[in-house]
């Protein structure tokens, strides 16, 4: 483990992962403050039309900075800022596009609701995250994880500070407007700087339709998998019609997001070096990733199960019943698929340009846990609920291993 990570480090891993841990937990604090400033019904508004906007972020760009980064991953650094400067135009006419369209179909619905402000605000972070994901992704591109992490930082430390100053300064749909403003003020700090240092004295030429076609394929299969992350939450709703059993089961999903979501990070900050490692490399990770991380993850799963009831009293200020503890057991067994497969199966597979496979598997995923969940709901309640996805982790694991071993045997 000390050399694998080690070598994580060298490549400025660790900044990145710091820096998107910080952000993960600027992400739980918001929702914890703002359930304490508002009513009820304002935090519902806000939390329901913010994952309206959230699901389209793998799109934003139109994906042209998921392009950036696979294909700016294979070049070297002055051909990088080329690419970012034939992408960077026609990626926020994109966004623009996006952000006109979310408002046009607002309009339509505005007497209806008259808290669809929170969306008009929102919907200019399309926009403006959009812009910095790009930028980001330049530097991940060039393996500057050190610039990234600074750059995640100062956003997440703006996005916390003005949800509490506009709150204070009595702004309203304060935390919509946090969300809307802090990346523009990163993009004003970082990219001035950005454009004077770029060395880009040849002409670059790229395949348009490869890049848009890439990013696209990534842009569905990443709003598949975000519409994964609510499905289950979703189909509770409409099949229970009970909005205590929709808390519960989005009170025990937390707790796997959180597992999960240091796998994605860790992943995500050796991108550009899985890209250029290729397939027998990227075998090699993913063996290394498994064993050196598996010691840790069955750590936290075991203090977390075993040790349950402290656990939910420190951090829900609740103690979870027999049930829950189940689901919750079963929600942590379709963890450690997404764990060992899923996620650095899938990382792998946009690496090596396999894009639209990770995109097919997304829809299968999605397809089956709606199936599953139209069987086992009725039957056993939110338990059906973690069951279908379970199901729905473990066979669609299965096609990604498959799909791999495939690839290395046709390399």
């Amino acid at each position: 483990m000390t050399s694998f990570i080690r070598g994580f480090a060298k490549r400025g891993g660790g900044a990145f992962f710091l820096s998107s841990v910080f952000g993960k937990i600027i992400s739980i604090l918001i929702p914890l403050s703002m359930i304490r400033m508002v009513s009820l019904n304002e935090y519902g508004n806000f939390e329901f039309y913010k994952s309206v906007v959230f699901i389209l972020i793998p799109f934003y760009c139109l994906g042209l900075h998921e392009a950036l980064l696979k294909f700016g991953s294979e070049r070297n650094n002055e051909e990088v800022a080329g690419i970012f400067k034939i992408l960077f135009v026609p990626s926020l006419i994109f966004s623009i596009l996006i952000f006109a369209l979310i408002n046009f179909a607002a309009f339509f619905f505005r007497e209806k609701n008259i808290f669809l402000d929170n969306l008009g605000i929102l919907s200019i972070y399309v926009i403006t995250n959009g812009m910095l994901l790009f930028i980001l992704n330049y530097f991940r591109a060039i393996k500057d994880n050190n610039v990234y992490a600074a750059i995640t930082f100062s956003n997440s430390s703006l996005l916390i500070f003005l949800f509490f100053l506009f709150f204070v300064i009595e702004i309203e749909y304060f935390a919509a407007w946090a969300y809307a403003v802090s990346p523009l003020i990163c993009i004003a700090l970082f990219l001035p700087g950005l454009l004077r240092n770029f060395t880009c004295e040849k002409s670059i030429n790229i395949e348009m339709v490869g890049f848009v076609k890439y990013g696209m394929f990534v842009g569905f299969g990443g709003i598949a998998s975000q519409l994964a992350l609510v499905l289950d939450a979703i189909m509770i709703g409409v099949m229970l019609k009970d909005d205590a059993s929709v808390g519960i089961y989005r009170m025990l999903s937390i707790v796997p997001s959180l597992i999960l979501f240091f796998s994605s990070v860790f992943l995500k900050s050796d991108f550009a070096h899985i890209v250029s490692s290729g397939i027998y490399g990227s075998m090699d990770y993913l063996k290394s990733f498994i064993i050196n991380m598996a010691p840790l993850y069955f750590f936290v799963v075991f203090l977390i199960f075993f040790f349950r009831d402290e656990f939910s009293s420190i951090v829900f200020d609740r103690v979870f019943s027999e049930d829950e503890g189940v689901i919750l057991a079963v929600l942590l067994l379709g963890s450690a698929f997404s764990f060992f497969i899923r996620i650095p199966c899938g990382n792998i597979l946009n690496a090596l340009g396999y894009a639209k496979f990770n995109v097919n598997n997304a829809l299968i995923a999605l397809l089956f846990n709606i199936i599953f969940n139209v069987v086992l709901i009725p039957v056993y309640g939110i338990l059906g609920a973690a069951l279908s996805t379970l199901l729905s982790l473990a066979l669609t694991s299965i096609l990604q291993i498959v799909k791999i071993k495939k690839i290395r045997g046709l390399a």
